[in-house]
């Protein structure tokens, strides 16, 4: 009778084993799950924290550049620090408060300063009515997929 009562108490023990491993199992499994996509999100804030680029200069931005295009020159300026950047999303606002985003992309190497030509076919360059310019990098995943910046520069011309 006592040989019966310790295999009892085996067999109670080994239940309970198994059922704390598969209680492990699931809640690694959420955690994992829940996880498993912030660590993109975490790389491209992290390259983001050291990159700042801005508008400086806006000489002309005179509408009619041609070919039904409209645009501006602006000046970009990156500060030192971060990663080669993809590209910047630039928005053009009036002070309607219409605007209109374009992308520009390709580097601004550190400390840089690049005169750039922005083109749309949109209205919002006619008769100079563009007034306000912002300035949003951003990076591609692993995946290729465009990651913009959660700063932006806000250059008034």
């Amino acid at each position: 009778m006592k040989n019966q009562k310790a295999m009892s108490e085996i067999v109670t023990t080994v239940i309970m084993v198994v059922l704390a491993l598969i209680a492990v199992g699931v809640i690694w499994g959420i955690i994992n799950n829940l996880l498993g996509g912030k660590g993109a999100e975490i790389d491209i804030t992290q390259k983001c924290l050291a990159v700042d680029v801005k508008a400086v200069k806006v000489p002309s931005c005179s509408g009619d550049l041609g070919n039904g295009m409209t645009g501006c020159n602006v000046t970009f300026e990156r500060k030192a620090g971060g990663e080669a950047i993809k590209g910047i999303k630039i928005v053009f606002k009036n002070a309607n408060g219409a605007s209109n985003v374009i992308d520009s992309s390709g580097n601004i190497e550190e400390l840089g300063t690049v005169t750039r030509v922005i083109q749309s076919n949109a209205s919002i360059f006619n008769a100079s009515l563009a007034n306000k310019v912002e300035v949003t990098p951003y990076f591609t995943d692993d995946s290729g997929v465009e990651r913009k910046c959660t700063g932006t520069a806000e250059y008034n011309f």
